[in-house]
């Protein structure tokens, strides 16, 4: 891999790593997905920026929630939402 690239990717306990390919440690921690693309930017412009895709499943499970019940109060079957 180029050393020109950045991989963005979330820790446990939920910050973000700025990171080279095959490096030890990390060029930078920040808090937000955002915020570690915008530092990955300023160490180097014109370097590849590979973000990891990063889902909220408690997100994702409250709407699967609201839906249930949209449709438990509307009575209509599954298929049709």
């Amino acid at each position: 891999m180029a050393k020109n690239e950045f991989f963005i990717e979330q820790r446990p306990d939920g910050r973000y790593n700025v990171s080279r390919p095959n490096a030890d440690r990390a060029s930078a921690t920040t808090n937000t997905q955002a915020e570690a693309i915008d530092k990955a930017k300023a160490i180097d412009p014109n370097a590849t920026i590979h973000v990891e895709r990063v889902r909220d499943i408690a997100w994702t499970r409250q709407v699967a929630q609201t839906l249930a019940l949209c449709r438990q109060s509307v009575m209509l079957p599954a298929a049709a939402l």
